[in-house]
């Protein structure tokens, strides 16, 4: 592609504190100053070392964008209710964080002051795109959602069996998220049509490091270790 070409639109999963696997992924995916990496949540509870995730992300500049996670919703709860306190920095169901210093820490937090939880475009092709951590409930839009059931695995309660929201959505936007390892992949409809994926390939757990390139519907993926 040249140099001169429109921007591509680069979505990276799950992180989880995978330094090493995400400077790899960055290798491989050679972002001109075009370019954007955006992010779908849970950047640094898990894994080996969340503030050299941070380094990398914050070194992108205008870049990089991110939407929250699970994780970073549930630290920001807390740090909240404690009135700014640090406390202890766990995620959603006491999911940890690696030891930093407290001045690596505050700058964690500064960053994700502010952060949206929901990020939204336009294909080439006109499709219309939804970015979140983990749902859009189908006939909504995700700022008529809450960030609770924006970076939890919502379901469609008022059907029987409560079925997941990745179950009944037809789209017609796409729904690029992570959060759930058993959601991977693509999803089509009977036409053929992308209407959702699922970015989460299980980097923490020794697996990989998936992004999709949204604009051409292709992925690359690096393995935790080299």
């Amino acid at each position: 592609m040249e140099e001169g070409a429109a921007g591509l639109t680069w979505i990276v999963g799950d992180i989880h504190g995978c330094a090493d696997a995400l400077a790899r992924l960055l290798d491989a995916l050679s972002l001109r100053p075009q370019d954007r990496l955006l992010s779908a949540g849970d950047l640094f509870h898990r894994g080996p070392e969340p503030y050299a995730v941070l380094t990398q992300l914050k070194s992108l500049g205008d870049q990089f964008a991110m939407v929250m996670g699970n994780h970073e919703w549930a630290l920001i709860q807390r740090v909240q209710e404690q009135d700014g306190a640090m406390g202890n920095l766990q995620g959603d169901n006491g999911a940890a964080m690696a030891p930093m210093r407290r001045k690596e820490a505050q700058e964690l937090l500064a960053f994700l002051e502010g952060q949206p939880y929901f990020l939204e475009g336009k294909r080439p092709d006109g499709q219309a795109w939804y970015l979140v951590h983990a749902s859009v409930l189908p006939g909504k839009h995700p700022s008529e959602m809450t960030p609770f059931e924006l970076v939890r695995l919502s379901r469609c309660r008022e059907l029987s069996g409560k079925p997941t929201w990745h179950e009944q959505w037809q789209g017609p936007e796409l729904v690029v998220f992570g959060h759930a390892q058993s959601l991977a992949g693509p999803k089509r409809n009977a036409k053929g049509t992308y209407l959702a994926w699922g970015l989460d390939t299980g980097c923490v757990y020794g697996k990989e490091l998936t992004a999709l390139c949204v604009e051409e519907l292709r992925t690359v993926s690096v393995p935790y270790q080299a």
